[in-house]
């Protein structure tokens, strides 16, 4: 985002968003993988993005992965693989912006999650 940008969020949310995603990433991406944090101004609003290189969302869950208890893996233990709760919370805080959250994976592997938040960004 250009210098100076401001954006109307509530930050403890926003960074509760940020921090199920960044957990999500560290859970299920490869050590040592690549995770990247990206924020821009987008048409009056705000992209906050987090992608990893890990293997990605299993095809069949991209559809319920915003569900509250939609795990990617039904198999694992809640001890490895969370309660199924971080996406729903990321999908409730985005709509309280006005916005939505979307999943999906990469071309060349691994996920993405994006925060799309409309009229967020003005000047200061």
């Amino acid at each position: 985002m250009p210098p100076g940008t401001c954006a109307d969020v509530d930050p403890d949310r926003i960074r509760q968003a940020v921090d199920n995603l960044f957990g999500n990433a560290l859970r299920f991406a490869p050590r040592g993988s690549v995770i990247v944090l990206a924020a821009r101004a987008a048409g009056g609003g705000l992209d906050i993005e987090v992608s990893d290189d890990g293997p990605g969302f299993p095809a069949g869950f991209l559809p319920h992965a915003f569900e509250r208890f939609a795990r990617p893996d039904s198999g694992r233990s809640r001890g490895d693989g969370g309660a199924g709760l971080g996406l729903a919370i990321v999908r409730v805080i985005a709509a309280a912006h006005g916005g939505v959250a979307t999943a999906g994976n990469k071309p060349g592997g691994g996920a993405v999650v994006r925060l799309r938040l409309p009229s967020a960004v003005g000047p200061p």
